[in-house]
């Protein structure tokens, strides 16, 4: 982690025209806007979002417009997508381990979130530094 680095929020948009860009705002000077990131197109749906101080990668779960579940992941001091994947059958929250090398995602299967007793699982992704990424596990729980 750079020592010499401001304080920054980092907010992925949702709004139509802007939708996945992500607004970068520095906060010791009163949350002013410092620069908007653009991303990767055709968001659909944002569903969540996790960094990790120690790597500075940012990864965002959304749906694109065509419904697909996709991850994406920023490295924060390049402003660069490193890697962007569709993963079945969709994506929904998003953590990641405090030493920045496991990513959670949570997976839905179905109508998963809107029904009782819908599957939803779990993979996690074991982020390289080249910034590619591979399966690690996946648990599933439900009926």
């Amino acid at each position: 982690m750079r020592s010499n680095a401001p304080r920054s929020l980092y907010a992925v948009n949702e709004s139509s025209g802007d939708r996945g860009s992500i607004s970068v705002y520095d906060i010791d000077a009163g949350h002013r806007l410092i620069k908007t990131i653009q991303t990767v197109p055709g968001v659909g749906d944002v569903r969540g979002v996790a960094v990790s101080a120690v790597t500075g990668k940012l990864f965002v779960a959304y749906r694109d417009v065509s419904g697909t579940g996709m991850v994406y992941c920023l490295d924060v001091y390049s402003d660069s997508v490193l890697w962007n994947r569709a993963i079945p059958p969709g994506v929904d929250r998003l953590a990641i381990h405090p030493n920045g090398k496991l990513l959670i995602v949570t997976l839905l299967h179905g109508s998963a979130g809107r029904t009782p007793g819908a599957r939803v699982a779990w993979r996690t992704i074991l982020p390289s530094e080249s910034g590619s990424s591979r399966w690690l596990v996946r648990i599933t729980a439900g009926p």
